[in-house]
């Protein structure tokens, strides 16, 4: 009977996330009506058979609906319950550039350390009560740290290791902020968990903000912000005129061919202002190619002799 309790307590829990959680959740499958419907299926299928079972059946049914539930709540709890778009849709990464650490999921980092953002403050003006340039905010990120219980020794995470990534791929440093005591600067014994917050200077404008992990945490720490590009092998384009294909990146160099409209070829570069973009056999100009949902901007630069 305890454990049918708890099985209620449970439907009763999940039902309350699938109304507050999910409604920010950005995944069709867990929209806030169709977690409340998948939880109402499991529930029905369950009633129905608990009648026609002994008792050890129906604390395996119980166990396997329970696992069912725990599942909903998996699949869903891994888009952003944060109002902010700072790691929304995204699940738990390693912290790179490629995978950065998705909203209250745990995510090991390259260095075996266990990293899960935990919260999410913008503006933190009012916690940080120090100048910042015009324009510009404190934004705090609040994360939970986790040394692995098989680690050599203490493990050294602190508010330097991490960076936030701009929309852009611009990368904004960290900083010691003498007037913020929770600030994540901690020794973690092996198998122990510290929670501490990292504050950033970002612009006002600034947004999809994601947060990256830095093993070396002085690799470009003190640097002006700087713009990542995450290059991208190729992105299928298709022509939406007809365009001509040169010899390199401006109207300057000679045709070299032409490709007509709705032509789909892939993009292999671009040049250094992503005006012009580089397919197989030359240039063409980026600006009358249809991208569909891929960005340019992640394409690599190549130079115009190549």
């Amino acid at each position: 009977m305890r454990k049918i309790a708890g099985l209620l307590l449970s439907v009763l829990f999940l039902m309350t996330y699938s109304i507050s959680s999910a409604q920010e959740n950005t995944q069709d499958s867990c929209e806030a009506i169709d977690v409340a419907r998948e939880i109402d299926a499991a529930y029905n299928t369950f009633l129905a058979t608990r009648s026609t079972l002994d008792s050890d059946q129906l604390m395996r049914t119980a166990d396997d609906f329970l696992l069912t539930l725990q599942g909903i709540l998996a699949n869903c709890g891994s888009v952003a319950a944060s109002d902010d778009p700072l790691f929304a849709g995204y699940a738990a990464g390693d912290g790179t550039i490629e995978n950065p650490y998705g909203f209250n999921q745990a995510g090991e980092s390259s260095n075996g350390v266990t990293i899960r953002p935990v919260d999410f403050i913008r503006p933190a003006d009012d916690i940080i009560q120090e100048d910042e340039p015009a324009y510009h905010e404190w934004a705090i990120v609040t994360v939970e740290a986790t040394c692995p219980i098989t680690h050599n020794g203490d493990c050294r995470v602190g508010y330097e290791n991490f960076r936030l990534m701009g929309e852009s791929g611009t990368l904004y440093d960290s900083y010691f902020a003498l007037q913020y005591a929770e600030q994540l600067e901690a020794s973690i014994p092996p198998g122990r968990s510290r929670e501490g917050g990292i504050a950033f200077i970002v612009p006002d404008e600034e947004a999809n903000l994601r947060l990256v992990y830095y093993p070396d945490p002085y690799a470009f720490f003190g640097e002006q912000p700087v713009t990542y590009h995450r290059a991208q092998p190729s992105i299928e384009v298709s022509a939406t005129a007809r365009l001509i294909v040169r010899g390199g990146p401006g109207t300057q160099y000679a045709p070299l061919d032409a490709l007509e409209r709705d032509t789909r070829v892939n993009a292999i570069g671009r040049n250094d202002s992503g005006r012009w973009i580089r397919i197989d056999n030359g240039w063409v100009s980026a600006e009358y190619v249809n991208t569909g949902d891929s960005d340019l901007n992640l394409l690599p630069i190549i130079d115009a002799e190549n």
